[in-house]
């Protein structure tokens, strides 16, 4: 039988914290990402929902979104909550591709909020567009290093 000296036993502890921090996803709370990456991911994900709306197909849009996403909304279910959008789509898709290409405002700015362990990136405000604006809340939870869609809101006016 072999002896375990302290040295091992420093060696079995420091492989189990590597081992925890991975299965943790790296450690602690992500920082706040700067405004422009906030503002990227508000943009991309009007972008991808503007897609998902004029093909009438959300299969694509709900594959980015975040695990927790597409765990809790069939690939149906996102398709009837955005059904008035898809209804009015050419109104609509070329409002929201015109809002994705300018610059959102945030009112509030955008926060990270810790729930049940996850972060979260709460972004609301809006985007002028020619003809109108896109006023959006979405969620966004930190995965794997990223932050990925956990929720999508948006009013067409």
């Amino acid at each position: 039988m072999k002896k375990i000296t302290n040295s091992n036993k420093s060696s079995a502890i420091i492989a189990l914290l590597i081992v925890g921090l991975i299965v943790l996803g790296c450690g602690g709370k992500p920082e706040m990402p700067a405004e422009s990456a906030s503002k990227a991911l508000v943009k991309t994900s009007i972008t991808d929902l503007a897609d998902a709306i004029d093909k009438n197909d959300f299969k694509a849009f709900r594959e980015k979104a975040s695990a927790d996403f597409q765990a809790s909304l069939s690939e149906d279910k996102v398709k009837d909550a955005f059904k008035e959008l898809v209804k009015n789509k050419e109104a609509n898709v070329p409002v929201m591709r015109d809002a994705a290409g300018k610059n959102p405002t945030f009112s509030p700015a955008p926060t990270i909020r810790e729930e049940k362990g996850n972060y979260i990136l709460v972004t609301k405000g809006e985007t002028a567009a020619t003809d109108g604006k896109v006023k959006f809340e979405n969620e966004y939870v930190w995965r794997g290093g990223e932050w990925k869609l956990l929720k999508i809101s948006v009013i067409i006016s």
